[in-house]
């Protein structure tokens, strides 16, 4: 297949565009990002491998976003000798045409076509679109963007190599009837066997195995029941023998008799602990009063005693009280004599430090004014630093920031890289006139002779003697002069924005700026150093501290500053001590009065407890004295002693019933009745259950359907030993070819290695490829006899590799009759530029004999292809 060209209008984000000119060998299409590359290729996939009329996913997202439109794809390309013209229109009224000499198709005629030409699986819009089985051999040599490291999978292009292979180096196993052979022996071995060797599962062999299985399952189940049957047949003639042997002995009526004696002995031994208890509250009662009447008694004689005691504390705290008020009244006495002292050392003490603190204000003073002095030499300075900062800015406002100066620089550098394209695509000439004759290049004048000139535009040369002679460079030369002069332009315009006439002059104009920066950052320094808070805030503060000197006083009278720190000194220590003495005597005052008033309070206190207590003593008197208290007491304790005798002898009677062998005699009674009759009743509902279990499961004829059930496991039997043997054979047949086959494949897949060995040795030299036999993939890489797999390789090194094999496989394609157009879309943006420069080696002799589109973004890597570039 050989694309001539390709014409697209209204395809996702391209608006109309027209590729021509595509010819055998190599060529570049390139663009920026999202100038619609990638479109390209989506473009040739929709027109040859989509259905005009489909609704999938894939031809939906060909519309631009937003827009109702209808995408138009045109394609001239040539198959064979037969140059074909396709036009297909998606979405709004779908169409397809397909044109050649002497024919012409419409309709989905032209996509039954197309796929008869293409050797692909026509796409049916369900599903996802599978790049190799809906593209043929095409899946296999059109490279999407980031593809190019994932490998190879032939998928149905497989078809399409293997026939070529075959045209080449001969059939494997009789050619296509061979391998309808070796496919009929899989088959039969699929019908039983997966590719791990395992049984399949939906199998005939793995199901009649299984049926087989679960009729032995189903036997055995039977012959368990039919052995729990006769086990249960067993146990009811034991359990109707049991329930006979305990009707027959009557144990349940003894065990009932048994219950009444223990009940009646026990109702005999309830009487008696009833008397017991009652003779033993009334013992308690007894003993409560006892308790009572003694505590009455003692609490008559603590009340006398507390009296007693009452009255000794009240005559203690009479005495205590009169010696405090005499204590204090001597106290207050000396007093007065200490209050007159204190006065007298304040009095000196004050009239001293009036002195001392006029000899400090004329300190103050003169440290204001040392101060003072100080802060207007700074504000002095602060201010002529801020002069220079102020002049600084002045000059900053209009000199060049280091903004502007990049942007100057980036202008230039612009300038330069537009003069290099110009200059590096231009032609060279060199002039050798004879002597004595001259080259003017039209208005620019004389032209200097034996060095290279570069042509950048369309010059004529006069040459004297001779004519003229024009030069035109080509197209590409024109916009290329044309970039050089906006380039110069713009830097123009960025130097005379500045006010400069140079690059030079911006670098000098952006040092002098420099000093002027510096020179500001160590002004503002010094301002903020010298006033951090501002100068005025110091202007401030010198008018503060020149309305503290006007408040003090300029001169005071009095004695030498010595003499008054240290009279000053001696009077305050003569104060203290006088207003000290004062304190404690008036302390030792307070003290004696509080202690006086405490103990007069005590002796209150202590004569009224004691009047209450004669007072209750009094009364408690009255009402029982204290001879009938102790009277009721012995009365008492004889009542007491009676109940206890009593108590005695109902307790002795009570224990000769022995009453915890009455208990324990009543509850084995009771127990031994409870489990007698439990067991019958249980020994009942069995027998009932067995006999109702045997009535049913003896009527479903287990023996008989154990022998039928045998009966039809020797036949499964039989059809599984015929299988098995059908299912060993088939997998041997194909074990067999498939060794066959595999000892001619190294052979099969040397033209493979031969057209890859070329490529390879340019880019990976003494390197070979190892493929997957079944599925053509590429596994693996040897180098110098190690083998690398291919995963494990770099994304630069699997690119180069997948792109190598590719051009080989395409060039098998080729000689095979088959379509070989490769198109690669940025398909080695990960190889480093040395390797790069080898992988274009490999493109050009590939180029030899197929045809090539490389797709990129990346102009700079592919001007030294030597391939025509077409910019989109």
């Amino acid at each position: 297949m050989l694309l001539h060209s390709i014409r697209v209008r209204d395809l996702a984000g391209l608006g109309d565009v027209c590729i021509e000119g595509l010819e055998p060998g190599l060529t570049v299409l390139v663009g920026d990002n999202e100038a619609g590359k990638s479109t390209i290729l989506t473009a040739l996939r929709a027109a040859l491998f989509h259905r005009h009329g489909s609704g999938s996913r894939f031809v939906k997202n060909l519309a631009p976003y937003g827009r109702q439109v209808r995408p138009e794809i045109d394609l001239e390309f040539e198959l064979g000798q037969t140059r074909y013209r396709l036009e297909k229109r998606f979405l709004q009224k779908p169409e397809a045409r397909l044109v050649w000499p002497g024919g012409e198709l419409i309709g989905d005629a032209v996509e039954d076509r197309l796929a008869e030409l293409f050797g692909f699986s026509p796409y049916s819009g369900r599903g996802e679109f599978d790049h190799e089985r809906h593209q043929g051999a095409f899946g296999l040599l059109w490279v999407e963007q980031g593809r190019a490291p994932e490998g190879i999978d032939i998928g149905v292009g497989r078809d399409a190599v293997l026939s070529s292979l075959e045209a080449e180096v001969g059939q494997i196993l009789g050619g296509e009837r061979g391998r309808g052979l070796l496919g009929a022996a899989k088959a039969l071995r699929d019908r039983h066997f997966t590719d791990g060797g395992q049984l399949r599962r939906n199998g005939e062999l793995r199901a009649a195995e299984d049926e087989l299985a679960a009729l032995d399952a189903d036997i055995a189940e039977q012959k368990a029941a039919k052995a729990t049957l006769d086990s249960r047949i067993d146990r009811l003639a034991d359990r109707r023998a049991r329930l006979s042997a305990l009707r027959r002995d009557h144990v349940i009526e003894a065990a009932e008799r048994d219950l009444a004696k223990a009940e009646s002995a026990d109702r005999a031994r309830e009487d008696a602990r009833r008397d017991l208890t009652e003779v033993e509250q009334a013992l308690a009662l007894a003993a409560a009063a006892v308790e009572k009447a003694a505590a009455d008694l003692k609490r008559r004689q603590e009340l006398a005693e507390a009296l007693a005691e009452a009255e000794r504390a009240a005559a203690m705290a009479r005495e205590t009280s009169a010696e405090a008020a005499e204590a204090a009244a001597t106290l207050e006495a000396g007093r007065e004599a200490l209050r007159t002292a204190r006065e007298t050392a304040e009095r000196e003490m004050r009239r001293l430090e009036q002195h001392q603190r006029a000899q400090e204000g004329q300190r103050e003073r003169a440290r204001l004014q040392e101060r003072l002095a100080r802060l207007r030499a700074t504000v002095e300075a602060a201010r002529e630093a801020a002069g220079r900062a102020a002049e600084a800015r002045r000059l900053l406002a209009s000199a060049l920031d280091e903004k502007g100066l990049r942007a100057i620089l980036s202008a230039e550098a612009e300038r330069r890289e537009a003069a290099a394209r110009r200059d590096g695509a231009a032609p060279s000439v060199i002039f050798h006139p004879e002597p004595g004759r001259t080259v003017r290049a039209g208005a620019a004048g004389m032209v200097e002779t034996a060095r290279p000139l570069r042509v950048a535009r369309d010059t004529l040369f006069h040459l004297d003697g001779f004519g003229r002679v024009e030069i035109r460079p080509d197209t590409g030369s024109q916009e290329r002069e044309a970039a050089y002069e906006t380039a110069a332009r713009a830097l123009r315009d960025r130097l005379s924005a500045a006010g400069l006439d140079s690059v030079d002059a911006a670098h000098e104009a952006r040092a002098r700026a420099s000093e002027w920066e510096a020179g500001l950052r160590e002004a503002s320094a010094r301002v903020k150093a010298l006033a951090p808070a501002g100068v005025e805030a110091l202007a401030s503060e010198i008018s503060a501290l020149e309305q503290a000197l006007a408040a003090i006083p300029s001169s005071a009278e009095g004695p030498a500053a010595a003499d008054v720190w240290a009279e000053l000194e001696r009077a305050r220590a003569g104060f203290t001590a006088a207003d000290a003495a004062l304190q404690r005597r008036t302390s030792d005052i307070q003290l004696a009065r509080a202690e006086a008033s405490h103990a007069a309070e005590r002796h209150e206190g202590a004569a009224a407890e004691a009047a209450r207590l004669a007072d209750l003593l009094a009364r408690s008197e009255a009402q029982n004295a204290s001879a009938a208290l102790r009277e009721r007491l012995a009365a008492a304790e004889v009542s007491r002693q009676a109940q206890a005798v009593l108590a005695e002898t109902r307790r002795a009677a009570y224990q000769m019933l022995d009453p915890e062998v009455i208990s324990l005699e009543l509850r084995r009674a009771r127990g031994a009745l409870a489990n007698l009759r439990r067991d019958v009743a249980q020994v009942e509902n069995e027998v009932r259950e067995l006999e109702t279990e045997l009535r049913i499961t003896g009527a479903q004829g287990l023996g008989e359907a154990i022998e039928r059930m045998e009966g039809e496991r020797s036949s499964l039997a039989e059809r599984v030993a015929r299988l098995r043997l059908e299912a060993d054979a088939a997998r041997l047949l194909y074990e067999t070819l498939g060794r066959a086959e595999a000892r001619l494949r190294e052979k099969w897949f040397a033209p493979i290695r031969a057209e890859v060995a070329p490529y390879l040795r340019l880019v990976h030299p003494e390197a070979e490829i190892a493929f997957d036999e079944e599925t053509l993939r590429v596994t693996g890489v040897t180098r110098r006899g190690v083998p690398e797999e291919f995963h494990r390789l770099s994304h630069g090194a699997r690119e180069q590799v997948a792109v190598v094999t590719r051009l080989a496989l395409a060039q098998v394609l080729r000689k095979g009759g088959h379509p070989a157009t490769v198109i690669l879309d940025d398909a080695l943006v990960n190889t480093d530029e040395a390797r790069l420069a080898r992988m274009h080696l490999v493109l050009q002799k590939a180029a030899e004999h197929l045809q090539i589109i490389v797709l990129t973004c990346r102009e700079r890597d592919f001007r030294g292809l030597g391939a025509p570039l077409i910019r989109l």
